[in-house]
C-alpha cells in the first residue's frame, strides 16, 4: 500500500497520490490507464480488463460517478486500484427545507 490510504475529492475531481502515480506509470503501457465503474467503485487497472474504458494516464481525473463524494479510500492490488467513497458532501439546501 502507498502511505495514503485516503484522498480528498471534489465534484468528482480527484489527484492520484505522487506513489501511486508513480506505480501505475511503472506498470502502464503506452500511456493508459484502464477505468471500470462498478456500483459505487471505480476500478483503475494498467491492463485491459472487461468493460473498461481506456484513458490517458494523468494525475488528476474527474468522475461523475463521485460528484457528491468529499473523501475516497484507495485499496491496491496487485494487478489494479480501487478508489471507493468513504464521506459525502452534504446538501444544505435539502436540510433548509
Amino acid at each position: 500500500m502507498t502511505e495514503n490510504n485516503f484522498i480528498d475529492c471534489k465534484f468528482g475531481e480527484f489527484f492520484l497520490p505522487a506513489a501511486l502515480y508513480a506505480v501505475l506509470t511503472e506498470k502502464c503501457r503506452q500511456g493508459s490507464l484502464y477505468f471500470r465503474q462498478d456500483d459505487d467503485v471505480l476500478t483503475i487497472s494498467p491492463v485491459p480488463i472487461s468493460g473498461a474504458r481506456r484513458r490517458e494516464l494523468r494525475q488528476q481525473y474527474k468522475s461523475s460517478l463521485f460528484g457528491k463524494v468529499t473523501q475516497l479510500a484507495i485499496i491496491e492490488f496487485d494487478d489494479s486500484v480501487r478508489l471507493m467513497p468513504v464521506a459525502w458532501r452534504i446538501d444544505r439546501r435539502k436540510q433548509q427545507n
